[in-house]
């Protein structure tokens, strides 16, 4: 299996087996102080089978969103049990950034015309 460095995150992921996902939380009156301390320790509980990438908080709407690299969605699952952290649900998503796509293994396709 070839291995490849993310341009977009760090760290080493398995190309061919990486994906993407979103796990929407809705909280009500959750404290920005809870959600920096639950993203900590969804960053400690990683076992390598699910990476926790960013999590993200939008108080007036009561939600929390986090994004994760992991071969499955049960990994995502099964980290923010370790970490204790409850969810609504988790769905595959693709990751977008300025210069492009960042498709399975996490490298950013080129935007750019191919000649």
């Amino acid at each position: 299996m070839r291995r490849v460095r993310p341009a977009a995150y760090g760290g080493w992921v398995a190309k061919a087996k990486r994906r993407f996902f979103l796990v929407e939380r809705y909280i009500p009156s959750i404290s920005s102080s809870s959600v920096k301390s639950a993203a900590r320790r969804l960053a400690e509980t990683s076992d390598g089978s699910a990476r926790h990438l960013i999590t993200l908080l939008v108080a007036d709407e009561e939600t929390c969103l986090s994004v994760f690299e992991a071969a499955d969605a049960q990994a995502v699952e099964t980290a923010n049990q370790q970490a204790h952290f409850g969810l609504d649900r988790i769905v595959e998503i693709e990751l977008f950034r300025a210069s492009g796509r960042l498709p399975s293994g996490g490298r950013a396709e080129s935007s750019e015309p191919k000649e």
